[in-house]
């Protein structure tokens, strides 16, 4: 380890002391979420369904509060990152929602993966599932 006096080591940054082995490395730290983009993509009509049918009466009636359309991006450690569709309060918990239609899109299983991905990563939040049957009902699995 090289020796520096103290002036210099307080011009220094913490990775370059962290470098010097002067401050010990920090553990590995899960990366908080971050907002979404101020303007997020427009919502699908199934998305739309789901918050008229779903998530706007839940919340008419006090169930739920808060509800966001693509609130957070999740960076996962597999460096993908994680958009869920959206975001309600419920009993001081913050819930994400993923809503699948009717049709298995590509796109459906990478999809999968990522809220499998967010919901391991982030255990301290409540992951919703919900899917759009073929017969116009809901499936809807909390995790």
């Amino acid at each position: 380890m090289i020796q520096l006096s103290d002036a210099v080591k307080s011009c220094q940054t913490p990775d370059t002391l962290r470098a010097l082995g002067y401050i010990a490395p920090e553990p590995d730290r899960q990366p908080a979420p971050r907002p979404a983009p101020s303007s997020p993509g427009k919502m699908t009509k199934t998305e739309a369904r789901f918050l008229a049918e779903i998530l706007k009466p839940r919340e008419a009636v006090g169930e739920i509060t808060a509800v966001v359309f693509h609130p957070v991006n999740f960076h996962l450690r597999n460096g993908h990152r994680y958009t869920p569709d959206f975001a309600y309060l419920s009993g001081g918990r913050a819930h994400f929602v993923e809503v699948k239609g009717t049709y298995r899109l590509r796109s459906y299983r990478s999809a999968r993966m990522a809220f499998d991905q967010a919901r391991l990563e982030w255990p301290c939040f409540g992951w919703v599932w919900a899917e759009l049957k073929k017969n116009g009902t809901w499936e809807i699995k909390h995790a």
